[in-house]
């Protein structure tokens, strides 16, 4: 006989309905009344399914409803707190988790603002506050007039118009150290094969990210922009002179100029081990680094001032905003139909991952998330009320995001009004 059964045998149960004589004959007892969620038969009388003796007084029999008590969700001593029971399984409700794995407290963790388990279970913001299940922003640096971006082995590098030119930082945050001290602006970031490349005004630098070499010259490269690009020893970057052109140069081939001449300005260019990719002013375009023969992957609408202002690629996709449509839009890598991915005001600058795509965007002032694989879905904000103008540029790893904001656009002036942040995903 079960220990319901054993527990009820050595009392009477406060009337209700008396129990017919199959029951009083197993239980020895009469009359007795009868538990609505007590079943009986020849072999025995034990609690029906979805109730329980949790209480263990044998007055009130199977009290407990394990199907919708979150007191008692599942089985007895399991706890539903803040959650709701439902057939006897635990849902947390919105803004709690049961991040423990100890079911006898239910979703004790508040999720909404818990910064060792933000939005989710074990989602680490690495120093920074949980606001309203995401990660607030925090800042890493200050400097004067920021303009490129790059991370490498922990650390975050970043460029400026300043004494010291290249400064880095570690990812989790500290003190910034500097890298490279010149006269006027780095142009841009690139990181290859453990060495940093950097463009000034008219030429294109390289050292080893280890400090074990000083920066030396790569090439020449008067009217280098913001598009560089380096991969397996092929240099890549946009001239702006009296035209707009792509240059390429590697160590054995050395030089080879005007390989793809556009209108308007491309703001980026992403590389792979087989070629290059950027958005010109016409079309997505492709280049192997093998020839010199750009290949149009997809139609644009560029603006007709300033080009696409943001283009970036994964291992099977490109991505582009499109001010004239007011969307951000993707296409295989390999050519194919392009589709919305979602809307936007002003990308800047773009970073993708496996899941996901960000932003900074320069009319909304936010840096902003969407999902990859959905066409049109609703983009999420990572942080709002940020000085972002046209040449802020994101760059990220598999923890979190970076970007820099500039903030003489709101009047202010000194030394420090950049400033460079991170976001955890």
């Amino acid at each position: 006989m079960s220990r319901v059964g054993r527990r009820a045998a050595a009392i009477v149960v406060p009337a209700l309905i008396v129990l017919t004589a199959s029951c009083d004959k197993i239980w020895g007892i009469s009359p007795r009344t009868l538990d609505p969620n007590l079943v009986c038969d020849d072999s025995g009388c034990r609690c029906a399914a979805g109730f329980g003796d949790c209480d263990g007084d044998q007055g009130n029999g199977c009290e407990s409803d394990l199907q919708k008590a979150p007191e008692t969700c599942g089985t007895c001593g399991t706890r539903c707190d803040h959650g709701t029971c439902s057939d006897g399984v635990c849902a947390c409700k919105a803004g709690f988790g049961d991040c423990d794995a100890d079911l006898s407290n239910g979703c004790e963790t508040a999720i909404a603002d818990n910064p060792l388990s933000c939005g989710a279970c074990g989602h680490d913001c690495l120093g920074s506050p949980c606001n309203g299940d995401r990660c607030a922003p925090v800042l890493l640096a200050k400097l004067y007039s920021p303009t490129s971006l790059a991370l490498d082995g922990g650390y975050l590098y970043f460029g400026g118009c300043n004494a010291t030119a290249i400064q880095r930082i570690p990812i989790r945050g500290g003190n910034p150290e500097t890298v490279y001290s010149g006269q006027g602006c780095i142009r841009a970031l690139a990181i290859d094969q453990g060495s940093l490349y950097f463009a000034t005004k008219d030429q294109i630098l390289a050292m080893k990210l280890d400090g074990s070499s000083s920066p030396s010259l790569v090439v020449d490269a008067p009217g280098v922009s913001e598009a560089l690009g380096v991969v397996g020893g092929h240099v890549y970057w946009r001239e702006e002179s009296d035209s707009i052109y792509l240059n390429r140069f590697s160590s054995t081939k050395g030089l080879e100029a005007d390989l793809g001449n556009d209108n308007f300005a491309f703001h980026s260019l992403s590389l792979t081990p087989k070629g290059a990719y950027w958005a010109g002013a016409a079309s997505i375009e492709y280049l192997s680094h093998t020839n010199k023969f750009v290949v149009d992957i997809a139609p644009v609408q560029s603006d007709l001032m300033t080009g696409v202002p943001a283009f970036t690629i994964d291992a099977a996709h490109a991505y582009w905003a499109e001010p004239m449509s007011g969307g951000i839009k993707t296409v295989p890598l390999g050519g194919g139909a392009e589709s919305v991915l979602t809307s936007a005001g002003k990308p800047t600058s773009f970073f993708v991952d496996a899941a996901s795509l960000y932003w900074t965007d320069a009319v909304t002032r936010d840096v902003r998330v969407v999902p990859l694989g959905a066409p049109n879905a609703a983009s999420a904000v990572v942080a709002t009320g940020q000085e972002i103008v046209n040449s802020s540029l994101i760059v990220g790893d598999e923890d979190a995001v970076y970007w820099f904001t500039i903030g003489a656009i709101t009047g202010t002036t000194g030394n420090d009004t950049g400033k460079i942040w991170r976001a955890t995903k």
